[in-house]
């Protein structure tokens, strides 16, 4: 079975209802990864999940808003794993579950160590199809939201406001 996961926090809450809002008409099933305070495993609680609960799954983050619902269809025509952006930028894509365990995924419980495991897929799937090559960080503009500063990356299926954009940022 397909489905789409959705990694969330509280901290994103409003960026949350503004995506779920964006999947009315989904036809697939959509499970959400809730990351608390104590138990916060960031974008490796969805992969869990996904694993856990699909066979192809699509990882959104909470930031991600979907202006067509047709990118899920097109994903799903791929056979095993494609990334939406070049190698994976913010765990964007759609995984097999089959072959995502048997990559052994590391836990994660820090921003830290997210960006490794985003970088860990970059490794582990270095010749993964990509599904818009110029969906990726740089010149985009930037606009205050819901209390915070976001780079935001748009393309005619989705936008994505991205509050971390740079390894500087990383607190822990």
């Amino acid at each position: 079975m397909n489905g789409i996961v959705i990694s969330t926090h509280k901290s994103t809450e409003l960026f949350y209802i503004d995506s779920m809002l964006s999947l009315r008409g989904c036809k697939y099933p959509i499970i959400v990864a809730y990351n608390t305070l104590e138990d916060n495993q960031y974008e490796n609680k969805g992969l869990k999940v996904g694993m856990k609960m699909f066979e192809n799954f699509i990882f959104l983050h909470d930031t991600v808003i979907i202006k067509n619902l047709s990118l899920f269809d097109k994903l799903f025509e791929y056979k095993d794993i494609v990334s939406i952006s070049p190698r994976f930028l913010s765990y964007l894509g759609k995984f097999n579950s089959e072959i995502l365990r048997q990559k052994n995924i590391p836990e994660v419980k820090t921003k830290q160590g997210s960006y490794e495991l985003e970088m860990l897929l970059k490794k582990i799937f270095p010749n993964t199809p990509c599904f818009d090559p110029t969906f990726v960080d740089g010149n985009h503009r930037f606009e205050q939201k819901y209390g915070r500063m976001n780079m935001v990356l748009e393309n005619d299926y989705l936008i994505k406001y991205k509050g971390t954009w740079s390894t500087n940022m990383i607190k822990d």
